[in-house]
């Protein structure tokens, strides 16, 4: 495994969990079939990961899945 690009004096400071909205945008979202049953994908840019896009699973209003590099549909 190669060493992490940066330091952590480079990641941005979040105090307080509604702070990570200020560093994040919705890049997509989609209604996917998982498992058989529909699903909300959401997927996020953030500040800190210029490379991927973050990815929130979520069924019934429920937190499936946080993947760290998503693909859009």
């Amino acid at each position: 495994m190669g060493e992490p690009e940066g330091s952590a004096e480079d990641l941005p400071r979040i105090a307080q969990p509604d702070q990570v909205w200020q560093r994040a945008s919705v890049e997509f979202v989609a209604v996917v079939t998982l498992d058989g049953e529909s699903s909300v994908e959401i997927g996020y840019r953030v500040a800190w990961d210029e490379e991927h896009t973050l990815g929130a699973r979520l069924r019934n209003g429920r937190l499936l899945e946080l993947d760290g590099s998503v693909l859009p549909p």
